[in-house]
């Protein structure tokens, strides 16, 4: 029976102990993924045999590990009250951030030393085309690296990950249906982030569209007692970067820092991203209370001048050195 490419399901799950592998149940099957690949590495070990015919003896095979990219919606709709963690909560725990939940009005997730090691399970499925059977292939202990990305084109804020973790064994179960764990609530059509503002340095940026990259580095920890030859992954390394393109000013406008004098001199300034509607429960913020413009380059942007910026996110002493809030803080 042929396996349907556009009945794929993803689902990921929080390991309770961390590098223990999870099962999955409908409930963690409630994000809707898109872009959506798994790729697997095995090693080998290959040698030449010495019987005179140039072939090969069968490979060894070594340590084996799972890559998993994706897609999902950062609707800033939250789910139930303002305190309520999105669905989505999960993947930027994974990914590094530490969760603060703000009683009665919002949730914070911060870049955090203690988030570095707080692994899922992730599982891809195939369906056959009568949806009686499911390929199971799955990757544990996986952390990753997301690049919140803001559409220009149609104001959608989605997320791009890519999750590395140890490889499973390919499983299968038959005779059972698509599950999912979409609610109504959860299904709604994310709303647009195209009403927003940009400041750097307190002057206000118009922009059209950002990225923001967590800049993780995930590594494999290598582990002899797993079939696998992983115990899964931890973020090893972190580089955060915004990236956008404002339109260029005049002095007046960006009379407290000139993102070029920024660029040139080494300045820094608070970064801050808002999105505004009076139609979400939650609005989704981003803060960077110390960045530095990388670069500055030229750009068009419909025969409009403007600057092509890379602001690094640096230190902030006492203060986080970024956050995303949804709603606000108590």
């Amino acid at each position: 029976m042929p396996f349907v490419i556009n009945t794929h399901l993803l689902g990921i799950k929080k390991e309770t102990t961390p590098y223990t592998k999870e099962s999955l149940v409908a409930s963690d099957f409630n994000i809707r993924f898109y872009d959506v690949e798994f790729n697997t590495d095995v090693s080998n070990h290959a040698v030449k045999s010495l019987l005179g015919n140039m072939m090969t003896i069968p490979d060894v095979k070594g340590k084996a590990s799972g890559t998993c990219t994706f897609s999902f919606d950062l609707t800033p709709k939250a789910i139930g009250s303002e305190d309520t963690p999105p669905v989505w909560s999960k993947i930027l725990t994974s990914c590094g951030a530490n969760e603060t939940i703000y009683a009665g009005v919002g949730v914070g997730y911060t870049q955090g030393i203690n988030s570095l090691c707080s692994p899922v399970t992730i599982e891809y499925r195939d369906l056959t085309c009568d949806n009686n059977t499911q390929k199971i292939q799955s990757i544990s202990g996986a952390t990753g690296n997301i690049v919140i990305t803001l559409d220009e084109n149609n104001g959608r804020l989605k997320g791009v990950c890519t999750f590395v973790g140890a490889l499973e064994d390919e499983s299968e179960a038959t005779g059972v249906s698509i599950i999912t764990g979409i609610t109504t609530t959860d299904s709604e059509a994310p709303e647009s982030f195209s009403a927003y503002s940009m400041t750097f340095g307190g002057d206000s940026r118009v922009v059209d569209g950002f990225e923001f990259d967590f800049g993780n580095t995930n590594n494999l920890i290598a582990d002899n007692e797993n079939a696998s030859g992983h115990r899964g992954s931890f973020i090893g390394d972190q580089e955060p970067k915004v990236t956008t393109a404002p339109l260029m000013q005049t002095n007046s406008e960006e009379a407290n820092l000139k993102i070029f004098e920024s660029y040139k001199k080494g300045l820094t300034g608070a970064l801050a991203i808002a999105h505004t509607s009076s139609t979400t429960l939650s609005p989704v913020t981003f803060t960077f209370p110390v960045a530095q413009v990388e670069t500055a380059n030229n750009g068009d942007r419909e025969n409009l001048r403007t600057r092509e910026v890379v602001f690094k996110v640096l230190d902030a002493d006492t203060l986080d050195a970024w956050e995303i809030l949804q709603g606000a803080k108590v």
